[in-house]
């Protein structure tokens, strides 16, 4: 991101009035005509809820992303039969979004990160959380299960340290696994013949290797990781490499995702891109920025 670009941030950041509380009152309107008034109940005992709350609030700022880009959304998910959160719709697909929200006591937990920003300028040691992302895959896979088109999986943290635990770098070892730096061939003159990455596969979401390549959670066509901030969101997304159905990235032109080069891999590597649907065509990206999504 360029100067300009950060100064035009900023001045927006100051001048925004529109905040997490005025898109669920949106959303809340948009309940009313959608579901019944049990339902509609439901989600406001969430919203007063101290353990449901966040959860709540970050279902709202995908319903706003959502609006921003389909022709129609509406409310899956009944009171009885339980579901997917959204169905969206544009004039060439539908696909559905279920929306998950990890707990900021275990991201504390886990990053060593507390729930806080400290004044003035500090540089602290953290932890990945890629156990709680994968964790979040794990639950939400069969609540995803069985659909006939393209599914979303949202999960969200509005932590306030979310910025620095759900970046490229994280959003990569979810669909690889957490890396490691192999270093082979020491020379006593100093230094090593070979410096790698190398994966083990750990908490990867669609990965799984026995005696060949295999694909996991194939119900889940993408994820999108939602950073919720008090004005804006940031959202990277990463793409199953072989799932039942496949989610197309210009269906959200804005979103940066990352893949795989080729499925399955021919040789023990790798190879992952970023890719952004721009000019009316799916592009590679050097540099991937996450999206953001002001509230106003």
């Amino acid at each position: 991101m360029n100067m300009d670009h950060i100064i035009n941030d900023i001045l927006r950041l100051l001048a925004s009035e529109t905040r997490v509380s005025d898109l669920v009152d949106n959303y809340i309107r948009f309940l009313e005509e959608e579901v019944n008034p049990k339902q509609l109940n439901e989600y406001r005992v969430r919203l007063e809820s101290n353990e449901h709350e966040r959860g709540a609030k970050s279902e709202a700022v995908v319903y706003h992303f959502l609006k921003s880009k389909v022709e129609q959304i509406k409310v899956y998910e009944t009171l009885n039969k339980g579901g997917v959160d959204f169905a969206s719709q544009t004039d060439d697909s539908k696909f559905f979004v279920e929306v998950t929200h990890i707990d900021n006591d275990s991201v504390s937990e886990m990053s060593g990160l507390e729930n806080e920003l400290s004044s003035g300028t500090s540089a602290r040691a953290y932890s990945k959380i890629g156990p709680i992302l994968y964790g979040a895959v794990e639950h939400k896979a069969s609540q995803m299960a069985g659909y006939e088109c393209p599914t979303i999986l949202v999960i969200a943290c509005s932590h306030e340290h979310a910025g620095s635990l759900l970046n490229t770098i994280d959003t990569e070892w979810l669909l690889v696994g957490k890396n490691i730096i192999q270093m082979t061939g020491f020379r006593e003159e100093g230094g090593f013949t070979s410096v790698n990455n190398v994966t083990t596969l750990e908490n990867s979401c669609f990965l799984r290797y026995n005696a060949g390549w295999e694909s996991a959670h194939r119900d889940i066509s993408a994820i999108l990781l939602f950073d919720v901030s008090g004005a804006s969101a940031f959202v990277l997304g990463i793409l199953h490499p072989h799932p039942k159905h496949e989610f197309l990235p210009e269906v959200l032109p804005s979103t940066p995702f990352v893949r795989l080069k080729k499925w399955p891999p021919t040789s023990d590597k790798l190879e992952i891109e970023w890719v952004k649907y721009e000019n009316n065509e799916l592009v590679v990206i050097p540099i991937p920025e996450p999206e953001r999504l002001w509230y106003d």
